[in-house]
């Protein structure tokens, strides 16, 4: 996968978070996913590869996209989500009115194994690690008095970071995006 296509598809991801999806939505069809979860993952980890080699991001914006990433698991089949929105339907009314549903032991225990995997999945700290090591690499690559352009970072940023084949094309798209929006300015 290029940068520029994960880029596409870590921008898709994002933008299936608006404001109806930060207003308490937390139960998400998978049908919505305009990719699979895993080529999200992968998106994501070129991505941020990319973002923890030249730092274009800030904090506030890093911290977005783990936000993100923690909630990908919140999309279901939907079959599975019809069935626990009607549970959480019954746990609000129970909770906020005179009226009070039974809400039995299986639909809890379904209600609390989602929300588990809802809030926080493997892929987020998957992806930290990737970050944080692209970080650790440049820093040790720069150090040594090296330069960012070279081919051999690159080689080694795909091969023992982001664990995907390299190939001069990657590499060469890598720097050049970088290139263009930060150095030549």
């Amino acid at each position: 996968m290029k940068l520029s296509d994960a880029t596409v598809i870590v921008i898709d991801y994002v933008t299936l978070f608006d404001d109806r999806f930060l207003k308490n939505e937390y139960i998400r069809s998978v049908n919505e996913l305009r990719n699979r979860k895993s080529e999200i993952v992968e998106a994501y980890k070129m991505y941020l590869a990319y973002v923890g080699a030249f730092h274009i991001l800030d904090n506030e914006e890093v911290n977005m996209h783990f936000n993100f990433i923690s909630k990908l698991d919140s999309f279901i089949d939907d079959s599975d989500a019809r069935k626990l929105r009607l549970i959480l339907a019954k746990i609000n009314k129970r909770n906020n009115s005179i009226f009070k549903p039974k809400v039995s032991v299986e639909e809890t225990r379904l209600m609390v194994d989602f929300t588990a995997h809802a809030i926080h999945n493997p892929y987020h700290d998957e992806l930290l690690e990737v970050m944080s090591n692209a970080q650790k690499h440049t820093i040790n690559w720069i150090q040594s008095n090296r330069k960012l352009n070279e081919l051999e970072y690159f080689e080694i940023m795909f091969r023992d970071v982001l664990d995907i084949e390299y190939t001069i094309e990657l590499a060469q798209e890598f720097y050049s995006s970088y290139e263009a929006e930060y150095v030549k300015k």
